[in-house]
């Protein structure tokens, strides 16, 4: 069987979490992104509505007249760009994706500074052989990653095959 190597799976796990903080920000922002310029295109479709509405002495044509000041259109135009934006955008990007994009990130502030403190063999990492160090490292960063339950019958898996083979 295919030896375990914890720095390894270490790598694997701190990979996917900057994977998921790469995605989660990439729609946080693109969301929060289509929410400022929705707000700008009302603001457009206000201003050609005001300009629209002047009147011009002496039979004059008003050129910014359009399609918006053509009975109620504006408003229906308008409320519908509106709201619809702003539910999606509200319930996706403030309340799903914020709150795990701010969690991707705070996973991967924790794994830095356990990474660091694996790398100046501080803590728990003082006085073990690198192996044991690799493990602690590994062990620790599932913990952060709340990645505990797929891994713990592998490493159990691992334990039973290494306490056969010591007794045999």
């Amino acid at each position: 069987m295919k030896e375990f190597n914890a720095f390894r799976q270490y790598k694997k796990l701190y990979l996917k979490v900057w994977n998921r903080v790469y995605i989660y920000g990439f729609f946080y922002y693109l969301l929060n992104l289509i929410t400022i310029i929705s707000a700008l295109a009302i603001a457009i479709i206000a201003t050609v509505f005001i300009a629209g509405t002047v009147k011009y002495p002496n039979d004059m044509v008003n050129p910014y007249r359009s399609w918006f000041n053509n009975g109620t259109n504006y408003v229906i135009s308008t409320t519908i760009i509106n709201s619809v934006v702003a539910l999606i955008s509200g319930l996706l990007s403030f309340f799903l994706i914020n709150k795990r994009f701010n969690d991707a990130k705070n996973r991967i502030q924790k794994i830095n500074i356990e990474y660091t403190l694996y790398k100046g063999k501080e803590i728990y990492y003082s006085d073990v052989d690198k192996k044991t160090r690799d493990y602690i490292l590994y062990k620790r960063v599932t913990k952060i990653v709340s990645y505990d339950r797929f891994s713990t019958d592998y490493l159990n898996e691992l334990r039973v095959e290494y306490d056969t083979t010591k007794q045999g």
